[in-house]
C-alpha cells in the first residue's frame, strides 16, 4: 500500500497537477479522488447511494468517468458472489438502481449548467473555450472527438517527454503543452507487463 502511495503520490503526473493550482488541474485531482473513494466505498460495502454519489460528484469535474460504473457494479458483483456463494439478481438490481440515482441526478445538474451557460444540453463548452490557437483551430475544424486526434493522444499518452533543462541557473521541468507520457512520467507501469 506505501508503495502504490509513493508510486501515485511521485511516480505521476498528480504530484505536479497539485502544486500548479490551475482550474483544470484541480478538477483532474478531484475526480482521481472521488472516482477513489467510489471505489473504496463498493470495496467496503458502503451504501450504494454513497457509492454513486462519490462517482457523481466525480463525473461533475470530469463527465468521462460515468465509465467507472461498471466496475462498481463489477466489484460489487464479486463481493456479493463470494460472500453470498451465488448471484442475487434481486438484489443486485436494487444496488445498481440505488448506485444509479445519484450518477443520474449530476448528470442531469450538469446537462441543466449547460443549458444554463451555453443554451445547449450537449455543449461543455470547448468549443467556445478561451485556449491556444491551435486547439482551438483544431476543435472548431474536427469537433471535439474525431479521429484526427487519435495520433496526437497516442503520442502525448505513450511518447511524449517532459522538458528537463536549466533556467536560470536553476533546473526546470515541465510537461510541455501536450502532457507526459505515461510511461515516462510512471515507468511502474512497465511492471504490469511482466507476466
Amino acid at each position: 500500500n506505501l508503495l502504490l502511495t509513493a508510486t501515485l503520490a511521485l511516480g505521476t503526473t498528480h504530484w505536479w497537477l497539485s502544486i500548479m493550482g490551475r482550474m483544470w488541474f484541480i478538477s483532474q485531482l478531484l475526480t482521481l479522488f472521488f472516482a477513489a473513494l467510489a471505489i473504496l466505498f463498493a470495496l467496503r460495502r458502503v451504501s450504494p447511494w454513497w457509492v454513486g454519489a462519490a462517482l457523481g460528484v466525480a463525473l461533475l469535474s470530469r463527465p468521462n468517468v460515468f465509465t467507472l460504473w461498471p466496475l462498481l457494479v463489477g466489484i460489487t458483483i464479486y463481493l456479493d458472489k463470494r460472500e453470498q456463494q451465488k448471484l442475487r439478481w434481486k438484489w443486485l438490481t436494487g444496488w445498481a438502481v440505488q448506485s444509479a440515482v445519484p450518477v443520474c441526478l449530476a448528470v442531469s445538474g450538469l446537462l441543466f449548467y449547460n443549458y444554463i451557460r451555453f443554451e445547449n444540453f450537449l455543449d461543455f463548452g470547448y468549443v467556445t473555450i478561451s485556449s491556444s490557437e491551435w486547439i482551438m483551430e483544431a476543435v472548431q475544424t474536427y469537433g471535439m472527438f474525431n479521429l484526427h486526434f487519435l495520433p496526437i493522444n497516442l503520442n502525448a499518452m505513450l511518447l511524449k517527454l517532459p522538458y528537463l533543462g536549466m533556467l536560470e541557473g536553476c533546473l526546470y521541468y515541465s510537461p510541455g503543452r501536450e502532457g507526459i507520457s505515461i510511461i515516462a512520467m510512471t515507468p511502474a507501469v512497465l511492471y504490469l507487463l511482466r507476466g
